[in-house]
C-alpha cells in the first residue's frame, strides 16, 4: 500500500507532497495499514490511498484523511 500526500504548489514549488510506502496486512477480508509514526513524517491532512494486488497493479486512490 502506498500512501501520497496531496500536495500544494506555490510558484511552481510542492515542498508539501510526500509519499509513503506501508505494509499491509490481511485477515480475509479484512486489510489492516499502520499509518506512519508521527505528524511530521505524514501531516495531518488529505492523502491519496492506491493499494496494490499480487501483480503489483495500484488500485483507483481513495482519498482519506489523517488527523
Amino acid at each position: 500500500a502506498t500512501l501520497v500526500r496531496a500536495g500544494s504548489d506555490t510558484h511552481s514549488i510542492n515542498a508539501d507532497q510526500r509519499f509513503f510506502n506501508r505494509t499491509v496486512s490481511q485477515s480475509g477480508r479484512t486489510v489492516t495499514l499502520k499509518a506512519p509514526p508521527n505528524r511530521r513524517i505524514a501531516p495531518p491532512g488529505f492523502h491519496l490511498l492506491f493499494v496494490f494486488n499480487e501483480h503489483g497493479t495500484p488500485s483507483h486512490a481513495r482519498i482519506i484523511k489523517l488527523v
